[in-house]
Formats: structure tokens, sequence, C-alpha cells
């Protein structure tokens, strides 16, 4: 069976969130500038990924992959570097914080890929 699946990467946002509201919480008490960055870097990630998955399903749900959608995810790269641009630059948001936020996607990622794998195996 396939590794990606619709199931995997909605345990991927769940996971993801879950990992941004531990981490937020732990530093609101330890630095509440990093907190907020981490906060905001964690948000923009779960948002994007949630689009991602949106615009690849779109793209290849069909009988042939939309050009479209895979144009739109492309201009979504772009549209999270300024965005990314805007929380460091512009809101002048704690950097590490920013990164600690992008982090919890891989902290996601991983951890849904530790659930599929240590799920039991249906038996015929």
């Amino acid at each position: 069976r396939g590794m990606v699946s619709s199931k995997m990467l909605t345990f991927a946002s769940r996971y993801q969130f879950a990992a941004l509201a531990i981490l937020s919480l732990v530093f609101l008490f330890v630095d509440r500038e990093i907190a907020v960055g981490l906060l905001a870097g964690g948000v923009l990630m779960g948002a994007n990924f949630w689009l991602m998955r949106f615009l690849l399903f779109k793209a290849m749900g069909g009988s042939k992959p939309s050009v479209a959608y895979a144009l739109l995810l492309a201009l979504k790269f772009g549209v999270v570097l300024v965005l990314l641009w805007v929380l460091v630059s512009v809101l002048e948001l704690h950097p590490t914080g920013i990164a600690l936020g992008l982090l919890t996607l891989f902290i996601g990622i991983g951890l849904s890929l530790l659930h599929i794998l240590l799920e039991p195996k249906p038996t015929t």
C-alpha cells in the first residue's frame, strides 16, 4: 500500500496543529516573542499544507491532470514566500519562533508516518 494517502495527510494536519498548540503554550512561558512567531509560522505552514493538499487532489483528481490547479500550486508557493517575508521583515516577528512554527509541519508529518506504520494491519 502507498505511504502517502488522504488518511496520512489528514493525520499530518492534525498532528501539526497539536504540535503547534503544545509548543506555543510551552514558549508562552519561556519567551513570548518566540511564542508569537511560532504561532504565526505554524499557522502559515498549516494553511499552506492544507491548501497544497486541496490543490493536489484537484489537480490529480480527474481523468486528466488540471494545468490550472498546477499553476495555482506554483502561485501558492510564491505567496507563502511573500508571507514569510512579511512575518520577518514587516511584522518583525522573532525568526527563531517562525522557524519553530515551520518545523511543526515536519513534526506532524513524522508523527503521521509513525501512526500509519504502527496501525494494526487489517486481517482478511
